[in-house]
């Protein structure tokens, strides 16, 4: 019996040995080729807003480099367990909602999203455009008070009509009953609009470096940046 556990005990530490020489290896993997994509989309909340012409600005928009490469600066400070950094001048001081999405890996996995809207209630599930407007639900489920929300982009490029994208949403949000046209009547919709600017790693290395601003970067191995992540 004691030789039985002592196997097992070297078996358990060979495998958690091979399980970190693993994770290390893909981490340093991770570090030689980093690929972040930050996507900063911000709603507009008004058609007479004008943006001055500065750089990073894109003409006619209200979402800007300057937006995304703040998000980075936010991400590496998180992750260091540093002080958030100040909000540059070149993001105008003005109110308006932001939405943040964080995707990774050549595949552009969906990391993380966080934001807040400005937005006009629907009169019912079908009060929307397909590829123009983003729709956020909100509904009671056995007394659940339960929400969910899709960019303006997410039913164009899933080829989704009106129906298939609430119920879609609906599932998104953790219902997991039938869903009937008198489900859907019931649902409250608030439609919005967006302004989308997307910054890679490497393009967000560039900006700092064209600004003359510090770029943070890691000295990778066990300890590096990425192994810092948790999901």
């Amino acid at each position: 019996l004691a030789l039985t556990r002592n196997s097992q005990r070297r078996a358990a530490k060979a495998n958690l040995k091979k399980r970190h020489r693993e994770h290390y290896h893909i981490t340093r993997r991770l570090h030689q080729h980093p690929v972040l994509r930050s996507t900063v989309t911000v709603t507009t909340t008004t058609t007479t807003y004008q943006l001055e012409k500065k750089p990073g600005h894109i003409s006619g928009r209200i979402a800007s480099l300057h937006m995304t490469a703040y998000c980075f600066d936010v991400l590496y400070a998180a992750l260091r367990n540093h002080q958030a950094p100040k909000i540059p001048p070149t993001i105008p001081n003005e109110k308006y909602p932001l939405f943040v999405t964080w995707k990774k890996g050549y595949d552009r996995r969906l990391r993380g999203c966080i934001g807040t809207f400005t937005n006009l209630k629907a009169r019912d599930y079908r009060d929307w455009v397909v590829g123009i407007h983003g729709i956020r639900i909100e509904f009671q489920d056995s007394h659940h008070y339960r929400d969910a929300v899709y960019l303006p982009e997410v039913a164009s490029e899933q080829g989704w009509d009106h129906t298939e994208t609430i119920d879609n949403l609906m599932r998104k949000g953790g219902y997991r009953g039938h869903i009937s046209e008198e489900t859907r009547m019931k649902v409250n919709v608030v439609r919005f609009q967006s302004d989308k600017v997307l910054m890679s790693h490497q393009e967000y290395v560039d900006y700092k470096t064209n600004y003359g601003e510090p770029v943070l970067t890691d000295p990778g191995g066990r300890r590096g940046l990425f192994h810092s992540c948790r999901p």
